[in-house]
């Protein structure tokens, strides 16, 4: 899929989304249009927005790197099986989302998270300038950073038959 599509696309009641087609990968392909996203605020999309998310892009699966939240009041995960998407939770810390001023007070973040620097946790071309420069000096690459954190070769292998173009 070589065209190309807006990157952003204008939800009402979701900020943020945006496709990640067309970034460069280091070895010269492409991530491939309309099949990875990312979004902010996903729980507050809206039932007019999660009808057009599953009109036009059809999601298969979702994964949501957010802390935990009360299972009692997790609205995406049953609408998400109704679009027919999977719904992966898979938090990146355990406590509420984390300000630099209160990261240390938290026990239940794992140190790893804790001693991250402070532009981690903003949005901005610098921070991930300087993220995949980290990324690229701690494991050589994307790959390497999956590999050490428990993904297998094919799983690799299959991601990138399935995200690049």
């Amino acid at each position: 899929m070589s065209q190309s599509y807006p990157r952003h696309i204008d939800f009402e009641s979701v900020p943020n989304f945006r496709d990640l087609g067309g970034y460069r990968a280091h070895d010269g392909r492409t991530v491939a249009w309309r099949r990875l996203f990312r979004s902010a605020a996903f729980h507050k999309m809206n039932d007019r927005d999660m009808a057009r998310l599953k009109q036009e892009i059809s999601p298969r699966a979702v994964i949501d790197l957010r802390s935990p939240k009360d299972p009692e009041k997790d609205r995406e995960g049953p609408l998400l099986k109704e679009i027919g998407a999977r719904h992966y939770p898979i938090p990146f810390s355990t406590w509420p989302w984390p300000t630099a001023s209160k990261r240390p007070e938290q026990p239940e973040t794992a140190q790893g998270v804790k001693d991250l620097p402070d532009f981690q946790w903003e949005v901005s071309a610098e921070s991930m300038t300087a993220f995949l420069s980290l990324l690229r000096q701690e494991y050589g690459s994307a790959d390497g950073y999956l590999k050490a954190n428990g993904a297998g070769s094919s799983l690799v292998d299959r991601l990138k038959v399935a995200l690049l173009v």
